[in-house]
C-alpha cells in the first residue's frame, strides 16, 4: 500500500487533482453540485482506472504479447534502425505524436463500432464537465483502448528513457484533465493544437452536430486534418447540455457497469431476429 501511495504516477494524479480542484472551486465556469454518491463514484474511477486496473491491463497485454512469435515486436531491425540514432528529446515528441494519433484512431472506433460505443457511452453520460470526468470510463473500455494502442507501439518499439516516458504520461494526463475541467478559459490560437474545455465540451454535447466530432485526445489538430472538428463561435457551451438521449439510465455506478453488457445482448438479439425474419 505504501508503495502505491509513493508511486510517482499515483502521486502525480493526486497533485493534478488538487490543482484542478482548487482552480475549479475558485474559478468555476458553471455551478455544479455533486451528491455524495457521485463524488464516491468519481473517486473510484480516478483511482481504479488510472492506478489499479489500467496498470493491471498494461501488464497483462505486454505479458501476452511477449509470448507471441512475432520478432517484429521486439528488437526488430526496422525499429532499431529507425530509432537508434534519434536524440531522446526528439524521440519524446515523435512518441507523443504517435500515441496521440493512435488515440484519435481508437477514439474514432469507440464512437463508430456499436459494441465499443456501448462501453464508451459511460464516458458520455457525463452531464456536467469537470476534471473528474477525465477518468470516467468503463473498465472494458480501458482494456480495448490499451489493447489497440499497444500493438502498433510494440511494433515500432520506440523505447523512451523512463524519465521521458513519465513526462509523456504526465503531459497527456494534464491535458486530458484540463479538457474536461469546469473552466471558461480561452487559449486563443492554441485551441487548434491543444485540447481544451471550449473544444471538448462540444465532443460531449447532446447535439446532432456534435456526433463523432472533436475526437482528438491531447491534440486537436487531428480533427482539423481529418475534418472531424466542430467549433461554435457563437455558443460558449452547448445549449442542449451534454450527454445523449437516454443518459439518465447511466447515472448510477451499478448501471454504468452492467448496462453496456445488457445493451450489447439486446443488439445481438435484435440482429438475430432481423436475420431470422429475412430468411
Amino acid at each position: 500500500m505504501l508503495e502505491l501511495i509513493y508511486n510517482k504516477y499515483f502521486t502525480s494524479l493526486i497533485v493534478i487533482a488538487i490543482i484542478f480542484s482548487i482552480v475549479e472551486i475558485n474559478f468555476p465556469f458553471r455551478n455544479i453540485k455533486k451528491n455524495p454518491s457521485k463524488f464516491l463514484t468519481d473517486t473510484f474511477y480516478q483511482i481504479f482506472n488510472f492506478s489499479i486496473f489500467g496498470a493491471f491491463v498494461e501488464l497483462c497485454i505486454i505479458f501476452t504479447y511477449s509470448f507471441l512469435d512475432l520478432n517484429v515486436l521486439s528488437n526488430n531491425t526496422f525499429s532499431v534502425n529507425l530509432f537508434k540514432n534519434i536524440d531522446p528529446i526528439y524521440l519524446f515528441f515523435i512518441s507523443l505524436l504517435l500515441v496521440d494519433f493512435l488515440d484519435y484512431c481508437i477514439h474514432n472506433l469507440l464512437h463508430r463500432v456499436p459494441v465499443l460505443w456501448e462501453f464508451h457511452k459511460i464516458h458520455h453520460s457525463i452531464q456536467h464537465l469537470d476534471w473528474w470526468g477525465n477518468m470516467l470510463f468503463h473498465p472494458m473500455e480501458i482494456f480495448f483502448y490499451k489493447f489497440f494502442l499497444y500493438a502498433p507501439l510494440l511494433l515500432l518499439n520506440p523505447i523512451l528513457p523512463e524519465t521521458y516516458f513519465f513526462v509523456l504520461v504526465l503531459f497527456r494526463l494534464s491535458i486530458g484533465t484540463f479538457a474536461h475541467s469546469n473552466l471558461n478559459i480561452d487559449i486563443g490560437p492554441l485551441k487548434y493544437i491543444i485540447n481544451n474545455p471550449k473544444v471538448h465540451c462540444w465532443h460531449h454535447a447532446n447535439d446532432d452536430r456534435a456526433i463523432n466530432k472533436n475526437l482528438g485526445v491531447t491534440f486537436t489538430f487531428w480533427d482539423f486534418i481529418f475534418r472531424t472538428a466542430l467549433l461554435q463561435k457563437n455558443e460558449t457551451y452547448p445549449k442542449k447540455g451534454l450527454g445523449f438521449s437516454d443518459d439518465l439510465e447511466y447515472q448510477s455506478f451499478f448501471k454504468q457497469f452492467y448496462k453496456p453488457f445488457t445493451r450489447i445482448m439486446q443488439l445481438k438479439v435484435g440482429k438475430h431476429r432481423a436475420s431470422t425474419n429475412n430468411n
